[in-house]
């Protein structure tokens, strides 16, 4: 009687122990999300009023990318048909971007947001879109989401997964 009742007693407690894990890591999540994107944004907009429209583009966001946001972050400057103008990773991007998710959402509401795998990069991205002065500002990042938190958050996650 004693064996079943500690049984039970370990199962229910593995299981809310990872449901808790689970909707931790949810929730952190999409916070990271948030915050990450909303100071891309405001990368962005600085950014934009820095950048001087009447002069070679290319040059100027080249001076600007490593103040941009992070070390592995890319600049593009794209019209309002979708054509890219100026890009910090390849000189000669002709793929027309203006069906892109984040494109589409910023030109209807000034902003937009996505994450989805780079064709250019073939690497997982975020990208965050502003459109300002008939110009589409985007940035985008590697992004993994929580993943690329783990290393910080293991310690924490040990230390509660031992106390209980």
């Amino acid at each position: 009687m004693t064996k079943s009742i500690l049984r039970y007693f370990i199962i229910v407690l593995i299981v809310t122990l990872l449901s808790s894990c689970f909707i931790s890591a949810t929730l952190i999540s999409n916070t990271l999300l948030a915050t990450t994107q909303q100071e891309m944004l405001y990368s962005i907009k600085l950014i934009d009023y820095a950048i001087d429209y009447d002069s070679p583009l290319d040059e100027q966001i080249e001076e600007l990318n490593p103040l941009a946001y992070k070390g592995n972050t890319r600049i593009s400057i794209i019209d309002e048909e979708g054509n890219v103008i100026a890009d910090t990773y390849s000189e000669t991007v002709s793929e027309n971007h203006y069906n892109r998710e984040e494109v589409q959402e910023a030109l209807s509401t000034g902003e937009g947001y996505a994450t989805r795998k780079s064709d250019t990069t073939d690497e997982k991205m975020l990208y965050v879109a502003y459109y300002h002065n008939h110009y589409i500002i985007r940035l985008s990042m590697p992004y993994n989401g929580i993943i690329d938190e783990i290393p910080s958050l293991l310690p924490a996650f040990s230390i509660s997964t031992i106390m209980i």
